[in-house]
């Protein structure tokens, strides 16, 4: 099982057990969190059974992507995390549970998703992760969504002021869903207006990857005079002022040649 493997732990979803091997470097490694549990909890009415295409941001060894495949033959996910562990993790126990549908790879982020179109996309947002990291998770994702796809995320406790204060400051965000407990919060919530056509967002501050509009640049000549202005003329060499001179010499003494020839008188 290799030498990060520290012990099964099983996870029940829709009358069916999980068996998820767990490494000891990754999250959660005793048993499924009670946050994890919580958001399921809170996705498995019937109103989500028709999300077809789910992202798991964050997946650590999968037990929220790879619970919510079990809850839908039909259901395609994709597990992503930033840790090669964890992605290896994920992808065998998608295998060691005969979860087919599943698609675990590494992504920082929304960077490098695979896909779009997504119904739902699910995290449990790190306790550790500073507030431009929490703020790329909760909104970067709008331009992965389908019309009408949720965003449904669940912190700690200590968490959960600042994020209703980025959900609810965000503009074209929509708060559809939340519930607190002592120790965890969930929000479920969608994206409106033209904020969710956005392209796929990376780990740029802020939501990630945006696109802006170039700047406008002044090109001005370089030189010695003012910035922008013509450069002054420089002086012609004294090489040059010589053969100049010699010429106009000789222009003189051909014109002086031929009014000579021109004022003799005709025979």
């Amino acid at each position: 099982m290799g030498p990060h493997f520290k012990k099964t732990v099983t996870l029940d979803v829709g009358g069916r057990r999980l068996e998820l091997r767990v490494a000891q470097d990754l999250f959660s490694s005793h048993e499924v969190d009670v946050g994890t549990r919580l958001l399921l909890r809170t996705l498995a009415g019937p109103e989500h059974g028709a999300r077809r295409l789910v992202l798991d941001l964050g997946c650590g060894y999968g037990p929220l992507g790879l619970a919510l495949r079990a809850a839908a033959a039909d259901r395609v996910v994709h597990l992503v995390d930033r840790d090669a562990l964890a992605v290896a993790y994920s992808r065998e126990n998608a295998a060691a549970n005969r979860l087919d549908g599943v698609e675990a790879y590494a992504s920082l982020g929304y960077a490098d998703v695979r896909a779009a179109g997504f119904d739902l996309v699910v995290s449990n947002i790190p306790a550790k992760a500073g507030p431009p990291v929490i703020e790329r998770l909760l909104l970067g994702g709008a331009g992965l969504l389908a019309p009408g796809g949720l965003v449904a995320v669940v912190v700690i406790a200590p968490l959960r002021a600042s994020v209703t204060a980025v959900l609810e400051g965000a503009p074209g965000v929509e708060v559809v869903f939340r519930r607190a407990t002592a120790s965890y919060a969930v929000f479920h919530y969608r994206f409106r207006g033209p904020g969710s056509a956005a392209g796929p967002a990376g780990p740029g501050p802020g939501g990630g990857r945006r696109r802006h509009q170039a700047p406008r640049v002044r090109v001005a000549r370089v030189g010695r005079g003012r910035r922008g202005s013509t450069p002054p003329r420089r002086r012609p060499s004294p090489a040059r002022v010589g053969v100049v001179s010699r010429r106009l010499a000789s222009r003189g003494a051909r014109e002086a040649t031929a009014a000579q020839r021109g004022s003799q008188p005709r025979l």
